[in-house]
């Protein structure tokens, strides 16, 4: 995951939602210097903490993934390994073709 990119998405949406560093570390319950560390790509928040970050800016956690998922549609991440085999996201693309009506 490019922790950077989430960071400016983070970051993007704060500014948009004028909240403030401090506001949204209290929201979220942790330090503004966490949120800062997020936001600069140098912390990653846990699926926790980043579900409390998507909820108190009011956006879909999709949003802050944004260029994660664009990397991942252009082909980017196609396979993935791990324990010797291997992923492919055709049948993901088929899935979501077939319930968006596109197949």
């Amino acid at each position: 995951m490019d922790t950077k990119a989430v960071g400016k998405r983070i970051s993007l949406y704060r500014d948009r939602s004028g909240l403030t560093q401090v506001a949204l570390a209290e929201k979220i319950g942790c330090t503004p210097q966490h949120v800062s560390a997020m936001e600069r790509g140098v912390k990653t928040p846990t699926l926790e903490t980043f579900v409390a970050i998507a909820n108190a800016l009011q956006v879909q956690t999709d949003l802050l993934l944004q260029d994660v998922l664009e990397g991942w549609q252009e082909g980017g991440f196609g396979q993935c390994s791990g324990a010797g085999a291997a992923w492919n996201q055709e049948p993901y693309q088929k899935e979501k073709q077939t319930s968006m009506g596109l197949s």
